[in-house]
């Protein structure tokens, strides 16, 4: 792309696959705030679809268990920006969160159903009783005041695995109001990633802290190891 070079120095290169693609692709902010322009139809779709990118960027999603009509360029995105938040703590236990989840799906697809999620049923803590058992249809509907039928219960339900229920019980959700800023993406407690205001330039340099951090675990384990062969050899 010739307008690379307008944002980045020509003599960067980088290992693997070309970040400065990634770079490009993941120029977010004008598809977070969303308006009415013509030219959003076409992504807001897709995206609604999800409950917005705002929504679908904090899920434990798998782009490959997203629609198999969703554009290679928003999957291409998915997937970067996936690769980019990789190696900080995940926040908003997203393992946890019922839509867009890739270990909660239905015939390999994840699952996100609107109705629920607009009345407040985002984890799958949101399903538990105090003895980390299934709440009644009965019960889910009075709660969340929400129209669901057996069958469609019965299919939540089912599609979430047992350990993940199970670690449900073990794990408090504390950021569900984290969960609904829009524009905002945490990538710790600490460092916020205001979506609608991030340029290239900062979308290189959150992937070169990738690399850093990277490089930095891999020689903690490698002196680790050597440590630990060290100590092994002196006791012989």
């Amino acid at each position: 792309m010739s307008f690379i070079s307008t944002s980045l120095p020509r003599w960067i290169e980088f290992s693997k696959l070309s970040h400065s693609d990634k770079i490009i692709a993941l120029e977010l902010g004008r598809q977070v705030n969303c308006t009415n322009e013509s030219w959003q139809a076409i992504p807001n779709d897709f995206y609604d679809r999800y409950g917005g990118l705002s929504c679908l960027l904090k899920c434990n999603y798998d782009s490959k268990m997203l629609d198999e009509n969703l554009p290679l360029y928003y999957r291409k995105m998915l997937d970067y920006f996936k690769e980019l938040r990789a190696g900080h703590p995940d926040i908003y236990k997203s393992e946890f969160i019922l839509w867009n989840n890739k270990e909660i799906a239905k015939e390999n697809k994840s699952i996100f159903w609107a109705h629920l999620s607009e009345q407040g049923i985002c984890f799958v803590h949101d399903l538990l009783d105090k003895n980390g058992k299934f709440l009644s249809l009965e019960n889910v509907q009075r709660k969340y005041n929400v129209h669901l039928n057996f069958f469609q219960y019965f299919q939540l339900t089912v599609a979430i695995p047992s350990y993940l229920k199970k670690k449900a019980q073990e794990t408090a959700v504390t950021n569900r109001d984290k969960l609904n800023e829009r524009d905002v993406f945490y990538l710790s407690e600490n460092k916020a990633l205001y979506l609608t205001k991030l340029r290239c330039k900062d979308y290189y340099n959150l992937f070169q802290e990738n690399i850093f951090s990277y490089f930095f675990s891999e020689l903690k384990i490698h002196h680790l190891s050597l440590f630990i062969t060290y100590r092994a050899l002196r006791h012989c």
